[in-house]
């Protein structure tokens, strides 16, 4: 364990699943987490509320730890198609955040 309060840590969720790591490895962290960072695997695109579940397991270790602060989305917003438009897809990524 850090001795040092002062250094606190980010984690990536798209690079974590991207690199095949487990979700919970974020439970690790513990009270060192500052900031967290989000995307979608595949096309580093903002979550969807349409993406399934592909981020149960992120939001599982993030309660089970405690954490209450930022998840920032990394990641591009799709162009407008059949789903919506840009606009559209944003405030449906904030929506589904909201609800985890």
């Amino acid at each position: 364990a850090l001795k040092m309060p002062e250094f606190k840590l980010l984690c990536d969720g798209y690079h974590m699943k991207t690199n095949g790591e487990d979700y919970a490895e974020i439970k690790k962290c513990g009270e060192n987490l500052l900031l967290m960072h989000i995307a979608n695997p595949d096309g580093r695109t903002i979550p969807a509320s349409s993406d399934g579940e592909i981020y149960q397991g992120f939001f599982e270790a993030l309660r089970a730890i405690g954490y209450d602060g930022h998840v920032t989305c990394e990641g591009r917003i799709p162009k407008t198609d059949e789903n919506g438009t840009r606009l559209e897809k944003f405030k449906d990524c904030v929506a589904f955040l909201r609800r985890q």
